[in-house]
This record gives structure tokens, sequence and C-alpha cells, in this order.
């Protein structure tokens, strides 16, 4: 009798589990056509943000034609990361390429919506603003692949109206589809409760390098801030009638030099700032856990490709890095003295800076 409770108690554990992942992955119920869903709030999605200006480099890096490096990747990102939806930013006009390999992998895609420009440049007409979200909807008239518009990654709260404008503008000229931004921390709020947007979706990054004055650390105190910003962020959604969508943390930045090694290993030179450390593999899990703990519908992680770097130590002096190196040499040996927080020593960081390495390939984070 007592195997029994046991063996009920572990399959209902079982089924729990399972149903998390169910929600998080958005399993297609029986009959139902996942390409022909619209709608951002209807998506379950698990994803990444894909920055296409590192696509070439890594491309390069890997040996691979442009076109095979990023059907490849996206292959991966189905097959084996189970995604249903990519972020592109940065794209070249042309995307019917990027939108045509999405859909023979049954993926889905995110597009600027094209307004993007008139937030740096200005405009002198609303038409001009008009015309340009009709030629993204005809653009894009009868894709599969296209769930949605971007509107801008991390608008400031002075940008609200603009946004939401925008989101009224482009709705007008492309009823099928929704519009969805990213924000930070500390603008969510503003973009819960002023805007129509269905989705309300926070880059939540809170795991700030070792002694960072920045960002919360260590581990511990990354994952209460983080904790309290999810729940504030489904919260916050839930309140105001529209669905949460959380972008993790899946990257590193350091503020100086740096390169890889032999082995793909980051490694700090002296004098530079860890401002974001990249999350080890639990601490990867327990963002998407923490995510569907909260009521999260999606969950799409930054970011898919590494940056690529070309210093490289033993640079010829005369270039513009390895002078900098130079003078960030005593920058370590005087952060050493003064316990600034500054790499004091040469400093190798392992794992790369996102989910697939400098040369596409999956790492710890990723698996």
């Amino acid at each position: 009798m007592k195997v029994n409770q046991i063996a009920k108690c572990c399959a209902g554990m079982c089924l729990i589990a399972s149903m998390a992942v169910a929600c998080v992955a958005g399993e297609k119920s029986a009959g139902q056509d996942e390409s022909s869903a619209c709608r951002l709030t209807d998506i379950q999605g698990r994803g990444v943000y894909w920055p296409w200006e590192r696509t070439e480099p890594s491309a390069k890096e890997s040996g691979k034609e442009l076109w095979q490096f990023v059907d490849d990747t996206m292959k991966v990102l189905k097959n084996d990361l189970h995604c249903n939806i990519i972020w592109f930013v940065n794209c070249p006009s042309d995307t019917e390429n990027i939108s045509r390999l999405a859909e023979k992998n049954g993926l889905k895609v995110l597009f600027n919506a094209g307004l993007v420009g008139y937030s740096y440049n200005g405009f002198s007409r609303i038409g001009d603003i008009r015309a340009t979200a009709l030629k993204t909807s005809e653009k894009y008239k009868g894709n599969k692949a296209v769930a949605g518009y971007i509107l801008k990654d991390e608008p400031k709260l002075n940008e609200i109206q603009q946004m939401e404008s925008w989101n009224r503008i482009m709705r007008e000229a492309d009823p099928e589809r929704d519009c969805i931004l990213v924000s930070m921390t500390q603008q969510t709020e503003g973009y819960a409760l002023e805007t129509t947007l269905p989705v309300v979706c926070s880059d939540i990054y809170h795991f700030g390098g070792n002694r960072s004055p920045n960002i919360p650390n260590p581990s511990s105190a990354s994952q209460r801030s983080c904790r309290g910003a999810v729940s504030a962020l489904v919260e916050l959604a839930e309140k105001n009638g529209k669905k949460a969508w959380l972008m993790p943390q899946a990257f590193s930045e350091y503020w100086g030099l740096w390169s890889y090694d032999e082995n793909g290993n980051t490694v700090v030179e002296p004098g530079t700032y860890v401002h974001w450390k990249m999350p080890s593999p639990a601490e990867i899990k327990w963002q998407t856990w923490e995510g569907i703990r909260a009521g999260c519908k999606s969950i799409l992680f930054f970011v898919l490709l590494s940056g690529q770097n070309k210093w490289k130590p033993g640079m010829d002096p005369d270039k513009e890095n390895t002078r900098v190196f130079n003078q960030m040499k005593g920058m370590g040996k005087t952060a050493a003295e003064n316990k600034w927080p500054l790499c004091a020593e040469k400093t190798k960081i392992e794992g790369a800076q996102a989910l697939l390495d400098a040369k596409g390939a999956l790492t710890a984070q990723a698996k």
C-alpha cells in the first residue's frame, strides 16, 4: 500500500510539472493549428531575442554561408531548445528569407513595425507614420510566420504617448496583428497602466557581476530581486487586463577589454568592470521556473547570439584598443589597492556571453 501511495504521489508531481511546462511551451490541443494563431495574447511562447547584426559574424566563425547558418540555428531552436517564437531586431529591410525559413521550421517571428526611426530622426507629418504603418502591413500581408510587430526596445517613460499612438496606428493598418514592446523594470508600470498594448513585456536582468554597485549580487540577492520584479510584472498585467511576457537574462556584459580563449571561455583583462554576469545553467532554469510560478504567458531569453570581439591580447601596439589595454593595466592595480569593483587581474569566466557561443554552438546555459 505504501509503495502504491508513493507511486501515486510521484505520478501526481510529474503531472503538475508537465502541466507547468505545457503552460510555457504552448503545446497544441487536439485539432489546434499553431500556425494560424496571430494574437500575441494567444501565444504561449518560449523563445529568444535574436539581434540580426550578430548573425553574419557568427556565421563566418562557424564556417557556414549566412542563410545556411540561419536555417541551422532555427532548427536548433525548434528541435533542441523547443522554441516557438523569435524576437528579431536590427533586421535588413528585406526580411522575406527570415520569415520563409521561420515558417519552414515551424517558428513564429516578431519584426520591427518600421516606426522606430521616427523616434530618433523625428517626423514632420503624422501622415508619414500612417504611410509607414500601411507599408509594413502590406509587406507582411498573408505571412503566416509573422506573429506581431515590435514598436521599440526599452522606450523611456516620456515616450509612452508616442508608443500608444504608434500602437493605435498599427492596429488600424493591420487589425489582425498585435504590437509589443519590451520595457526596463523601472518603466514597466507606466506601459502597463498607460497603453492599450495587450501584452506587458519586461526585461528583468538582475544578475550582476561580483561586487557590482549597480546590479544585485550575489546570486541570492539577484534571485530575491528578480522574484519581486517578476511577481510585480504579472500583478500589473493581470490588474490591467493584459498578459505578462518575461524576457530573462542569458547574457553578460563587460565594461573594458575581454577576449575568448581557445576553448571559447571569456577572459577579462585587469581594470575591466563586470556589469552583468552570465547566469549559471541552474540560474537560467530558475528564471524559467520563476516565470512559470508567477504566471507569465511567454518567456523569451535575451540573448541568442554572442557578441564578437575584435580585440585580442598581443595586437599591434599602435592599435587604439591596445593603448586602452596598456592604460587599463594600471587601473587593475589601482582597483586592487583601492578595492574598486574592477577586475584586479586577468580573470577567466567559463562559458560564452549568450545562449550560443561565438561559433553558433549551444552553450551550457542553453542546454
